[in-house]
């Protein structure tokens, strides 16, 4: 009995996934103008985040998806607005299914997953596809790229400065006066 509970249970999973495929391919299918963005299969490790950064153009629909390939589910994943605008997040779920946002200015989006298990890796899998409103969109380049730029220019130098004399060095026992038939003489001598 529990073996055909089991077997029950793998083909309803897998219908599950099929079903889930298809809608999304379906749903992507039916605007023709959509355009993958990414396709990326990933393992992540337990207690590690992985970001993954796209720019999209004014007037985009961003459409994502996500689910787990392998582990019971996707910890935590979230889509921000660079640098930090949360846009949307998700905990302890096995799918995202065609969630869309629309672009209002060009900007930078962080695709966000993590793995809050403490022993077990697991492997993500997500798409995102963009369709364009404007016609000079059509062929915007979605990929970042990080330049270092120097805003400021200095020249160092070293410079020594005399700040403190903590001790004069006098030598006193080898020191010669002369003293005059008539007269008295001292040596002043200040010890510390």
């Amino acid at each position: 009995m529990r073996w055909i509970i089991r077997s029950l249970k793998i083909k309803i999973s897998i219908i599950g996934t099929l079903i889930f495929i298809y809608g999304i391919s379906e749903g992507l299918s039916l605007n023709p103008k959509a355009q993958i963005v990414a396709d990326i299969t990933f393992s992540i490790s337990p207690g590690e985040e992985k970001e993954f950064y796209y720019k999209f153009a004014e007037g985009d629909t961003i459409i994502f998806n996500a689910w787990v390939k392998s582990g019971n589910d996707i910890s935590e994943v979230s889509i921000k607005k660079y640098p930090s605008s949360v846009i949307f997040s998700s905990m302890a779920t096995r799918t995202v299914e065609n969630k869309s946002i629309f672009v209002e200015k060009n900007a930078v989006y962080v695709f966000s997953f993590k793995n809050t298990s403490l022993f077990n890796q697991k492997v993500y899998k997500f798409t995102i596809h963009r369709i364009p409103t404007k016609e000079e969109f059509q062929n915007f380049n979605t990929s970042v790229e990080w330049e270092t730029i120097y805003d400021t220019t200095y020249v160092t130098r070293i410079e020594s400065v005399l700040i403190k004399v903590d001790t004069i060095v006098e030598e006193v026992v080898n020191t010669q006066t002369k003293i005059g038939a008539q007269s008295t003489s001292t040596i002043k001598v200040i010890l510390p």
